[in-house]
Parts: C-alpha cells; structure tokens; sequence
C-alpha cells in the first residue's frame, strides 16, 4: 500500500469530503488522526467505518481556529503513533452571505476556520514533518480561489489566501524534503449542508450551480484518492500546485 507506515492528521476528517479523505488514506495503509469540532457522532462513524475495513485511526477533538486545541491534537496524535508525516487541512465552513449581510463575527469565525486553522495546523506539524524527511501538505481548497462568485465573497476571500499559503510554504519547506499542494474542488456531493442555500444566492443570470460537463457532483472518496496520490512518493516532484478538481465546472 502507498502510504504504509505513515501518520496523517485530517482536520474536518469527521463528516462529508473529509471523512471520504480519511477512509481512503486508510486504506492505502496510513494511520489516520480524525479531526472533528462539534459532529462527534459523525466522526464516531467514520473511525467506525475505518475499523470495519482494518485501518487504523484516532478521533482528535477540536477547534482548528485555536492554537491550543490544535497543539493538543497533534500532541495526543504523536503520543498514539510517534510521527506526523502527512497534514491534510480541510476543516471550513461556508455562510452564503453577501458583503452587507456578513457581521463582524461572522466574518471573523470564517476566516479563522478556513485559513487561520490551516496557517496553525502547518505550524504545529511542521517539526514532525521535518523529521519525516517526505512530508506532505494538502490544502483542501475550492475553485472560488479563482473564480468569482455571488453568494459569499468572503468564502473566497479565504480561499484565495489558502492557494497563496500553500505557494509560499512550498518553497519555505522544500529544503526540508516537505511538499504542499492544493486542491481547488468544485461541488462534492457530501451530504453536508452548510450557510445559505446556493440555489437563494444565484442571481437570476447566472449559470446553474449543477452544471457540469461530466454530469455529476464529485464523490469524497474521489477527494479522497487524489490526497493519497499527492501524500504519495509519486507525487515528489509536485509542490506549490493547485489542482482543479470540478468536473469541469470552471470551464463553463
């Protein structure tokens, strides 16, 4: 298997596209650390599921937005497997909220979720990964780090400083054999709901959210197979990239 004996810390690794990414890490043979903040029954689930098929994982309680929280995770996942080797930042959440409908506290918990949490993740794994000598970071993105929208501009906002994190902490981290990507997803059918519905969002002009050339959402376990390639030897020579991974949907 591709990632046997390596470790891998998932946050948001509990529920919908990051619950997809912890079963198939496992499957190729990592030890999965599952993220989680308030879904436990979720997670509960999801490590249930990774036992069932004969992986190995650990829940991890917390808030990613806290540097506490997030120094504590790492801590009881190294006292359980002794090593770091793969970071997958993929905890976020998305409100739907137009510029005049955003508070200030809604904006300020976005941007700590979604790039706060990533920003203190790396720094927390990062002497693990030094040590591991072929460390990964995997940004979990969205094709709104490039493309407009007009349902939430600050979902974007984060978005955008997510693609730029991982291009600056590709080269900081180089030296160190460690490589960072990202990947920018179109609409994955999760089954998790978050924010406004999309459908209220769209002006009347514009493109139907499901229109895709493929035909169909993503799966997570589709996420999932991408982020095990990326954490991979195979994907050595890759760092600072952002992989579009929609269905097309930024073509049309």
């Amino acid at each position: 298997m591709r990632l046997s004996g390596k470790v891998a810390f998932v946050t948001g690794g509990g529920k919908g596209v990051g619950s997809g990414i912890v079963k198939v890490l496992a499957r190729h043979g990592a030890k999965v650390g599952i993220n989680y903040h308030g879904s436990e029954q979720a997670a509960q689930e999801t490590l249930a599921s990774l036992l069932a098929e004969g992986g190995d994982g650990i829940l991890l309680q917390g808030d990613v937005s806290q540097k506490e929280d997030v120094l504590h995770m790492v801590e009881k996942l190294t006292q359980r497997y002794g090593r770091i080797d793969i970071l997958v930042n993929n905890a976020a959440m998305q409100k739907n909220l137009w510029i005049m409908e955003y508070k200030e506290a809604d904006y300020d918990l976005l941007m700590n979720v979604n790039l706060k949490g990533y920003f203190l993740c790396m720094q927390a794994v990062l002497p693990y990964l030094k040590e591991s000598g072929k460390g990964r970071i995997i940004n979990i993105s969205s094709i709104h780090s490039k493309r407009p929208t007009n349902f939430d501009p600050v979902y974007s906002m984060a978005k955008g400083g997510v693609k730029m994190l991982t291009r600056e902490s590709a080269i900081e981290f180089a030296p160190y054999g460690i490589t960072v990507n990202a990947i920018e997803l179109g609409a994955i059918a999760s089954g998790i709901k978050s924010g406004n519905p999309l459908e209220i969002r769209m002006k009347p002009n514009a493109a139907p959210f499901r229109k895709y050339p493929v035909g169909r959402h993503g799966r997570p376990e589709e996420v999932g197979e991408l982020v095990s390639w990326l954490a991979s030897e195979e994907s050595a020579f890759m760092t600072g990239s952002a992989i579009r991974f929609d269905g097309g949907r930024a073509l049309v």
